[in-house]
């Protein structure tokens, strides 16, 4: 070591010095001895007393470089990098220009990883002279180190044809080479890297066998298999080389070319492995060389002992080229070498893939049976053994290995198979026969709990497949008797009691499951369906709104409508109508947007329903949806005034499906058209498809009675009556339909019949209808009684003077006049008018000076005859031959017309007061005469009643007459007690009393009399 002390001090010295460094020590005499003696120590390994020394010695000479240089080297053994580092600057400042002091910082500042501060010095060193090969070799070599470790690869290839440059030690330029190699490896610039490779083979030839796989690692770590292969490729292929070769090829996709060296290189040896033949079927199989996979698995079962593996390759091989048969002939062979448990399993799955169930449970069945294996496996194979007997079928076996399952310890333990009875078994055929078994071991002992429930769950909905309905619902209510279930539990037993129809109990049930689990929302929504069953829509909604609250998700289209219509159950409608209104925004459904089209219809909201009708297409529809769309969309047009429109959808609805409700809405559209004969043929059409209902008889008859069509109206009416006898409207629509035909016993015992109705159940005699009813016995008065008798006596209270005023009788001045007539009924009904035709005769007379007797002079008498042509109007032609009495009269023949029209002349039973009015018209000719008389008179006033048929009547009165030019027009009130008498059960009073009081002041005319005070008594029965 003193020796290379001694070199580095010459090499260290300034370039223009000579001599030996021992002149130089000699200049230095006091220093030199310390020098001498560390150079000893150094070389002796005694670095800590060399340092001594040469601290010394620098302190006696500071500017002694090679002192500084000494202590340097000795600074560097001792790891005192601080003082080495000091050494060198000195060295620097001692002599700029020689290398010595960068020389020894680069090596500090690589030992202290100060990678840039090694560049630096390196760099500085290398650029002056002074340096011998050895020194200048090394600082090269730790510039290139950490110019790589710096990733400055550009400037660390330079440096390194610097040094490839210079005499330096091979194996230290190799170093280089393998250091800078190794670097664009790891940090994946593979471009650089094998530009190094290349001029590393082209200086030194191939690396060593350990280099070059590891740089192949390195490119494959990186990616690069293609150039990884070609690294090692001139390598011999055995050993470790072979298989990275082979893995290489793999990856390169050369599958092939892979097996193809695997087989050609591997040593006996090897080939005697298992593993070498199960790397080269795998081999081949990637090639897509199946039959040498095969054929290598087939070599290799024969060649290798312990070839299970390889036995199951091939047997994979033939399972990946489905040839199941050919998998089993060659598991067969296996287990006639092993036969291993493993290898009988494996025989199970083979026939499991050939779906041959039978021999598999042939093959598996054995095993469970003599199985002395743990529970925990007997258990697995007993899952297995249960899935092949359920897919078989066999139902006996199944449920007896299940059973033994159950009663396993480790299954009571576990619980971790579900016992649920699958679904096959309650399919097919001889269901009952299949619940034996059950039955048997039914209420299953010695298994537990939690699997206790799930049998007798399974075996109760075996019976209820089975028509074992009662049994099924004895053994529900024997499980929910349990006090232990828990709430899952309790919903499955609500759930299969709902579908049992065992309403009120799922509903128990249910409430229990919320009492357990308030937020179960299984619990709630059958607790809603089952309300809704039982027919309590209001507690059904409750349910189901608290499931939706539970979890909003449940709210579906199909959810909303049935809430819906539980809401349309209750009457909340509005309500509904937002359930299905929600519905339909999420999908538009035309039968549900039909079904809310009708419901606005019903609520009166005709716009809402138009509107939704018109969206709906009715295309998709069946026919009698069509019809049912057609028809309310006839009933929206109808509403909407639009008959045309409504009448031409009634009859798309019929052209689609007839029903006799379309039908009769056309009936009604027909009658609001004013097309009465069109109307009669639909409800004709409603009563032939609905023959069981009167309303639409009832309304074909009141139409024929509108058209004129008296005798089919009473038999229609009659129909209809006999399929509601209870229908009093019918009853008297049949009586006026008689009285029309002329069949008046027929319309008297209807109307009777009316009258019974009401007079049997006062309750339903309103006021309304009492005096509907008293109409009716006046309509019976009038078709049976032939005689009328009428009395009259007018007379005059005032002394106004009395001109002879028009009259039926020429007179003078007289202050009153009476009448006494009798009329006789001869015909009724003739003609379509229902005419009738009476005689009668009367005797009228005039009264003198407010005197009621008789004044034989001026009486009259006559006899004639009256038609009354226009049925219910009060309208009468008549001839009358008059006989003169008195002497100031004469005989005469007169044709008269008078008409009467009046309302609230007659008794209102059921009301206090009522409006009252009378017109009269009247023209009359006499023959001999040649007299005429025009007369009109207008009562108008309202009655008030008295007491019972006592009505008093206040009145205003007008009335004009004119008679060959002599006239008057007058005016006036006037009040009249009117008493009615002869009242009974079926006819109506026939006596009428009238005693009135009346004034009358003239308007116009040629009368000289100004008014009048007149005193009436009439009397009519």
């Amino acid at each position: 070591m003193a020796g290379f002390l001694l070199f580095f001090s010459a090499a260290m010295e300034p370039a223009e010095a000579h001599g030996s460094w021992l002149v130089q020590e000699f200049r230095n005499f006091s220093s030199y001895p310390r020098i001498q003696k560390a150079y000893d120590y150094y070389d002796k390994g005694d670095y800590p007393k060399a340092l001594k020394l040469l601290k010394s010695a620098v302190k006696i000479d500071p500017n002694n470089v090679k002192a500084h240089s000494a202590l340097a080297e000795t600074c560097l053994k001792l790891k005192d990098l601080s003082c080495a580092k000091r050494q060198g600057k000195a060295l620097n400042r001692l002599n700029p220009k020689s290398p010595a002091g960068n020389f020894v910082l680069a090596r500090v500042a690589n030992l202290e990883k100060d990678h840039a501060e090694v560049i630096r010095a390196a760099e500085s060193a290398l650029q002056l002279t002074g340096l011998t090969p050895v020194q200048r070799s090394q600082l090269v070599q730790l510039l290139l180190d950490n110019l790589i470790k710096t990733g400055n690869i550009d400037q660390a290839g330079r440096e390194l044809l610097k040094l490839k440059q210079t005499q330096t030690d091979p194996d230290h330029l190799k170093a280089a080479y393998d250091r800078l190699i190794d670097f664009c490896f790891v940090e994946n610039d593979i471009p650089k890297g094998l530009k190094w490779y290349q001029e590393y083979m082209q200086q030194f030839g191939p690396a060593s066998e350990r280099t070059l796989i590891y740089w192949s690692n390195l490119l494959v770590q990186h990616g690069d298999i293609k150039n990884a292969y070609q690294i090692i490729e001139i390598l011999p292929s055995r050993g470790t080389v072979l298989t990275h070769k082979v893995n290489l090829l793999e990856k390169l996709g050369q599958y092939q070319k892979a097996a193809d060296l695997l087989s050609a290189n591997a040593t006996s040896a090897e080939k005697s492995e298992m593993q070498y033949w199960k790397r080269l079927a795998i081999l081949y199989d990637k090639a897509g060389h199946i039959d040498l996979e095969f054929k290598t698995l087939v070599q290799g079962i024969k060649t290798v002992k312990e070839n299970a593996p390889l036995y199951h390759m091939a047997i994979e091989h033939l399972i990946k080229l489905k040839a199941y048969s050919r998998a089993i002939l060659l598991l067969k062979a296996e287990i006639n070498e092993v036969g291993t448990e493993a290898s009988h399993m494996e025989l199970v799955r083979l026939y499991e893939k050939e779906n041959d169930y039978k021999n598999a449970i042939g093959e598996l069945y054995p095993l469970w049976e003599h199985f002395k294996g743990t529970e925990a496996e007997r258990l697995k194979l007993s899952h297995h053994l249960l899935y092949l007997l359920q897919k078989e079928k066999e139902w006996p076996l199944y449920l007896k290995v299940m059973l033994h399952e159950l009663r396993s310890k480790k299954s009571q333990g576990e619980e971790k198979r579900d016992p649920r009875l699958p679904a096959e078994l309650f399919q097919g055929h001889h269901l009952k026969e299949k619940s034996k078994a059950l039955e048997a071991a039914y209420p299953f002992q010695g298994i537990s709990e939690n699997h206790r429930f799930e049998l007798t769950i399974g075996l109760i909905q075996l019976e209820q497949r089975a028509h074992n309905e009662d049994r099924a619902r004895s053994m529900l209510r024997e499980l929910a008797r349990e006090k232990t279930l828990n709430s899952e539990q309790l919903e499955r037993l609500a759930s299969l009691a709902y579908e049992l129809a065992m309403y009120k109990e799922a509903l128990l049930l249910a409430q229990r499951v919320i009492a357990q689990a308030p937020k179960s929302l299984q619990g709630r929504l059958i607790a809603g369906y089952c309300s809704q069953k039982l027919n309590e829509p209001k507690r059904a909604i409750g349910f189901l709104n608290g499931a939706a609250k539970i979890d909003p998700g449940i709210v579906t289209r199909g959810f909303q409508i049935g809430l819906g219509t539980l809401y349309m159950e209750i009457g909340e409608k509005q309500k509904a109508l937002l359930q299905w209104k929600a519905a339909l925004e999420q999908k538009f459904d035309p039968e549900l947007a039909l079904k809310t089209a009708r419901f606005y219809y019903d609520q009166k909201e005709t716009k809402e329903a138009h509107a939704l009708l018109r969206r709906i297409a009715p295309t998709h529809f069946p026919r009698k949806k069509k019809a049912e769309f057609w028809s309310l969309k006839g009933l929206v047009a109808d509403e909407m005034g639009d008959v045309k429109a409504a009448a031409d959808a009634y009859r798309k609805s019929l052209s689609q499906w007839e029903t006799a409700q379309t039908w009769a809405q056309l009936g009604y559209n027909y009658i609001r058209q004013g097309k009465k004969p069109s109307a009669i043929k639909a409800f004709q059409e409603a009563a032939l498809l609905a023959p069981d209902n009167g309303s639409y008889r009832s309304s074909l008859a009141y139409l024929l009675w509108e058209t004129g069509k008296p005798e089919e109206a009473a038999a229609a009416f009659r129909e209809a009556i006999l399929l509601e006898p209870d229908n009093i409207a019918l009853y008297k629509g049949l009586g006026y339909a008689e009285m029309k035909t002329g069949n008046y016993p027929a319309a008297t015992d209807t109307f009777k019949h009316v009258i019974d109705y009401y007079a049997d159940d006062p309750a339903k005699k309103d006021p309304k209808t009492a005096d509907e009813v008293y109409r009716i016995k006046q309509t019976i008065n009038n078709i049976n009684q032939r005689w009328h008798f009428d009395f009259a006596e007018v007379v005059r209270l005032d002394n106004s003077h009395f001109e002879p005023q028009p009259s039926l009788i020429p007179n003078s001045s007289y202050s009153g006049f009476g009448v006494l007539s009798g009329d006789y009924r001869v015909l009724q009904s003739l003609g379509p008018l229902n005419t009738d035709v009476s005689v009668y005769g009367r005797l009228l007379w005039t009264n003198k000076n407010r005197s009621l007797a008789i004044e034989k002079p001026l009486t009259q008498a006559g006899l004639g005859f009256s038609v009354k042509p226009l049925g219910n109007y009060d309208v009468h032609f008549s001839m009358e031959r008059i006989f003169g009495l008195g002497s100031d009269t004469r005989d005469d023949v007169m044709f008269r017309a008078s008409g009467s029209f009046n309302e609230g002349t007659y008794w209102h039973p059921g009301e206090n007061a009522w409006m009252y009015y009378d017109l009269y018209l009247d023209a009359a000719y006499m023959i001999e005469s040649g007299q005429h008389f025009l007369t009109s008179n207008l009562q108008w006033g309202r009655a008030y009643k008295v007491r019972d048929a006592w009505a008093l009547v206040p009145y205003l009165t007008g009335g004009a007459v004119d008679s060959n030019g002599n006239t008057w027009i007058d005016a006036g009130i006037g009040v009249t007690l009117a008493i009615w008498g002869f009242e009974d059960r079926y006819h109506a009073h026939r006596l009428l009393t009238r005693i009135t009081l009346e004034g009358r002041q003239q308007l116009a005319g040629s009368s000289p009399d100004k008014h009048t005070v007149r005193l009436k008594y009439e009397m009519r029965f």
